[in-house]
């Protein structure tokens, strides 16, 4: 299962992700957290509850990394930072995997309107922007990348906000209609 992160590194392939912004930053990107997700479903369940915050905290923070323009940018410079990017992407996801479901329904819609709130402005700055952000890809490039991230973001903010009216709306056990 390591194997196929591996594979994302081989230049031919790792060419074809990096050839638009979009590919890299957000196909692969995805990719690599759905690889993730299922390598945590191959593993024991060895997680702790009270490691949940910080586990979901930095695999958060590790996908905000991943969308500055420098570090995209590092990732078609340098073969070591394009490792760390996919490793770590694949971490995020096995992180999120494990320990998302233990959290408690209000850390969960905070984190998820934080994240996706946090997408939506990065997409809004690279979609705007008329000033190259990452130079080893097009203006055109930035800006199609942006549009799809503050889609993305949207999307997960209405899923977040979904899930909160539920958490909302489930009875409180032991609680009368009177």
């Amino acid at each position: 299962m390591l194997a196929a992160p591996a594979l994302l590194l081989a230049p031919r392939i790792d060419a074809a992700f990096g050839a638009t912004m979009p590919r890299k930053a957000l196909a692969e990107a995805i990719l690599l957290l759905f690889l993730g997700w299922a390598l945590s479903r191959l593993t024991p369940h060895w997680r702790k509850p009270s490691y949940a915050p910080a586990a979901v905290t930095g695999a958060t923070l590790g996908l905000m990394f991943w969308m500055i323009p420098r570090s995209i940018d590092q990732t078609q410079i340098s073969f070591v930072m394009n490792g760390l990017y996919v490793y770590s992407l694949l971490v995020a996801g096995f992180l999120l995997s494990h320990f998302w479901p233990l959290l408690s329904g209000v850390v969960k819609v905070a984190t998820a309107l934080y994240a996706s709130s946090m997408i939506v402005g990065i997409g809004l700055l690279y979609a705007s922007l008329s000033t190259l952000l990452c130079s080893a890809f097009t203006l055109e490039d930035q800006h199609a990348f942006g549009r799809m991230i503050v889609a993305l973001g949207l999307f997960l903010y209405v899923l977040a906000l979904a899930s909160m009216m539920r958490w909302l709306k489930a009875p409180v056990a032991g609680a009368t209609g009177e």
